[in-house]
């Protein structure tokens, strides 16, 4: 009987994770509720301060939930058990020894069919369970894992090439490419501590604000570089909430932002597949410290009231507004003028290179000083903007700690509103505009036999932005024109540049999530919504396969109505 070969095994990934489960935590819980922070109350200095509440929390942290290193594989489905794969192992070892007609073969391949039946219904059945009472964002996750619509293959190897090689250097590169952004930038300084500054007392916060906002952490999202589980922040939020009151008012009284809380980690996300550029097909997500959040959130309940009634009307990205009340007002606008008839409809969506990276600090406090904000509240966003630092993680693969000379890191607190403030007066003469957050668009309405404006008004977008030192992606500014007129007349008189180059005119395009139509039909959108919903339905089979009858029809409900919304 000829042997086997020896079948080869999957590339194994090592993961490090932290015991959370309650037997672990109860011994930790008896442990901080007890916990003297008196020592790290009692220190004046607001970066000694956390950088004491930092130590202290690591130690306790690694003490009770020390990181474990698990070995996964990188195939490996969601039900897979350490018994199947010994199983496996079994079979496998039975099959390069004794044959595939042996009887000890058939016996672990039965094994392993067996208990991948069982393991697979298990699994199946728990997280339907376990789904029912989630929210749609979760549940949405959860189905996507399991129905395979979310690929655990490796984006970055697209991107490897002769001077990028693995993932170390593409980490690397990627973040030379974000800090070399703003390099040209001056560096924000923070000013000597201005000697008689009243910080006003509601500025200030107790044990129970603090309590609130850690109560209300979600235990989903990733840590950041301090990797404090979100789930301890939030579990033991009462235990928590008297010293990180105690910091945030010594931060705001002081007028300074703990140097360990400015650091960032940035993951990059590929906005298309395969991504085929580091500069142009990365996005960067940025993780930040639980804890800087929840500072955030407190000087962000005093600072929006103060700037709310100053902000542009048309600027979206605020509470009580919306994407669809801007889509409304713009589509509102256009079919009132164009009912009156004898006009034309002219539409440039501006977009703004790397968006949130490409920001001057200097520039914001400019703007926040013109804004009237109150003294204190800009120091400590000074404090907060000036000497941050980040890195980029590709995999398991960390880059060096660079600083930045400027940018809004995504996924914090202030860096939406902070951007609204940047574009606040941005055509604010010019009645046909819409803002949400970094997308600006412009609307003119052309009397019959009339010249257009906006060519004027690009350039003034144009120069509003590098008086700022932003600037205009030509390559993804476009124009649209939206004409029912017998006579269609001509623009190319009127054509429209950016940095010297003619923007497109398209006949479609994808605002704020909706693809809106030269024609004003829903044809397009609806299109792009059928495309994506059958690029799915071959996945339904698998969302099925595994649970019973009466619940398989949850999911395919479900994957339909998420992409209809």
């Amino acid at each position: 009987m000829k042997a086997q070969p020896s079948p080869s095994k999957p590339d194994n990934l090592h993961i490090w994770k932290r015991d959370l489960r309650d037997s672990r935590i109860r011994p930790f819980g008896r442990y901080i509720t007890t916990f003297d922070w008196s020592p790290i109350l009692d220190i004046h200095d607001c970066d000694t301060k956390y950088e004491k509440f930092n130590d202290t929390m690591t130690v306790m942290i690694e003490k009770f939930f020390p990181l474990e290193q698990i070995k996964v594989r990188k195939c490996d489905k969601p039900w897979m058990t350490s018994s199947i794969k010994f199983a496996i192992g079994r079979r496998q070892k039975a099959l390069h020894e004794s044959g595939k007609n042996s009887d000890i073969y058939k016996y672990w391949g039965n094994r392993v069919q067996s208990s991948i039946r069982v393991a697979r219904k298990i699994y199946y059945m728990r997280s339907v369970e376990k789904l029912k009472n989630s929210n749609q964002a979760r549940w949405w996750k959860e189905v996507k894992a399991i129905g395979g619509l979310s690929s655990k293959n490796s984006w970055y190897s697209q991107l490897f090439s002769d001077d990028v090689r693995n993932c170390e250097e593409l980490a690397e590169n990627f973040d030379n490419f974000l800090t070399a952004l703003t390099s040209h930038f001056d560096p924000l300084t923070l000013d000597e501590i201005q000697e008689g500054l009243e910080v006003p007392n509601h500025y200030l916060v107790d044990a129970q604000q603090i309590y609130r906002k850690l109560s209300k952490i979600k235990t989903t999202k990733s840590p950041g570089p301090d990797m404090f589980p979100n789930k301890i922040l939030k579990k033991f939020a009462f235990e928590l909430a008297p010293v990180i009151s105690d910091i945030f008012n010594s931060s705001m009284t002081q007028g300074t932002f703990p140097k360990a809380l400015k650091r960032s980690i940035v993951v990059p996300v590929p906005k298309v597949s395969p991504p085929k550029s580091i500069e142009d097909d990365l996005r960067p997500i940025y993780l930040t410290s639980q804890v800087a959040k929840v500072m955030e959130d407190c000087t962000l309940d005093n600072f929006f009231p103060e700037v709310v009634n100053k902000l542009d009307t048309k600027q979206y990205a605020l509470p009580k507004k919306s994407t669809t009340h801007a889509l409304v007002y713009l589509l509102h606008s256009i079919l009132v003028a164009l009912e009156r008839g004898s006009c034309t409809a002219r539409l440039f969506f501006a977009d703004f290179k790397k968006g949130f990276d490409l920001v001057d600090h200097n520039v914001i406090i400019k703007e926040l000083t013109l804004l009237g904000t109150h003294p204190s509240i800009i120091r400590w966003i000074k404090a907060f903007l000036c000497d941050r630092e980040q890195c980029v993680r590709v995999g398991t693969s960390m880059s060096s700690w660079k600083k930045t000379n400027g940018g809004l890191p995504q996924g914090t607190k202030l860096g939406p509103l902070l951007f609204a403030v940047l574009i606040n007066s941005l055509l604010k003469n010019w009645p046909g505009r819409i803002k949400f957050v970094d997308d600006t668009s412009a609307l003119e309405i052309i009397p019959r036999f009339s010249p257009s404006l906006m060519p004027l008004v690009v350039n003034e977008i144009s120069d509003y932005a590098l008086e700022r030192g932003m600037e205009l992606n030509y390559k993804k500014c476009k124009q649209m024109l939206i004409n029912f007129l017998k006579y269609k007349g001509s623009y190319d008189e009127n054509p429209i540049y950016v940095a010297g180059k003619p923007v497109e005119t398209v006949s479609s395009f994808k605002l704020l999530g909706v693809w809106i139509s030269n024609d004003l039909s829903w044809n397009t959108h609806v299109d792009m919504i059928l495309k994506k919903a059958n690029s799915r339905l071959i996945r339904i089979a698998s969302v099925k396969k595994g649970w019973s009858s009466s619940i398989s029809h949850r999911p395919n409900i479900y994957l339909i109505h998420q992409i209809q919304n």
